[in-house]
C-alpha cells in the first residue's frame, strides 16, 4: 500500500470516528452539534491522515 493510500484511509476512519463521534454529542447537546457535525471529521480525518505520516517517519 502506498503512503497516498495509508493517507487516505487514515483520514477515511478520522472521518468516519468523527462522524460517530459528533452523533453522541447530537444527542447529549443539540446546540454544540451542529457545529460538532461540521468540524470534528474533519479535524480527525487530518489527525488520521498524519498519523500515518508520523508512522511513516515523514
Amino acid at each position: 500500500m502506498t503512503l497516498t493510500q495509508r493517507m487516505a484511509r487514515g483520514a477515511a476512519v478520522g472521518a468516519i470516528g468523527g462522524f460517530i463521534v459528533a452523533g453522541l454529542i447530537a444527542v447529549s447537546d443539540s446546540v454544540s452539534s451542529m457545529v460538532g457535525i461540521l468540524w470534528l471529521p474533519v479535524v480527525l480525518a487530518l489527525a488520521g491522515a498524519g498519523v500515518v505520516l508520523s508512522g511513516e517517519g515523514a
